[in-house]
């Protein structure tokens, strides 16, 4: 990302200064909790009960192991331990085994050392957290959009 001017960390003044601050010297152990996807969903449900959250449909290592009725409605796969890895189903689209074989090269992925984003370090791709792995399935209520890829967690809206 280019700023148009050199950051300062050591003094940070503008917004960018400020993250890359926080990146480099706050080391605060619930940074971790809240950047792993199922963790912070745990805790936010933890320390607010009466909050609306979307349930969980499923969630596991194993991408071949989603209940395949959860791949034929608008839904959304995410990772827990990174960004951008997300694969948007609609209309039975895109299929199992291309859905299974994305989602197993990100439980292989370590996410976070490029950009300095140590949080994401200590998370284990797939570890268990009340359910047991790094891929969910949770309802929706907006159609997934078909210009974004993305994650091993799904998102699916629920037929009433």
């Amino acid at each position: 990302m280019e700023l148009g001017y050199l950051p300062n960390p050591a003094a940070p003044v503008r917004y960018n200064e400020l993250v890359l601050w926080r990146k480099i010297v706050d080391r605060n152990p619930l940074f971790v909790t809240l950047t792993d996807k199922l963790a912070a969903k745990v805790y936010i449900r933890d320390a607010c009960p009466g909050i609306a959250m979307p349930e969980t449909l499923w969630c596991g290592r194993d991408a071949a192991n989603i209940p395949p009725g959860l791949l034929t409605s608008a839904a959304v796969i995410k990772a827990n331990h990174g960004c951008a890895m997300n694969i948007f189903v609609s209309e039975g689209g895109p299929d199992r085994a291309a859905i299974v074989r994305k989602a197993r090269r990100w439980q292989r992925e370590r996410y976070g050392r490029r950009h300095g984003e140590w949080a994401y370090r200590p998370i284990v791709p797939g570890k268990p957290i009340r359910c047991p792995g790094g891929i969910r399935i949770i309802p929706t209520k907006t159609r997934p959009c078909p210009s974004m890829r993305g994650c091993s967690t799904m998102s699916a809206r629920r037929s009433r």
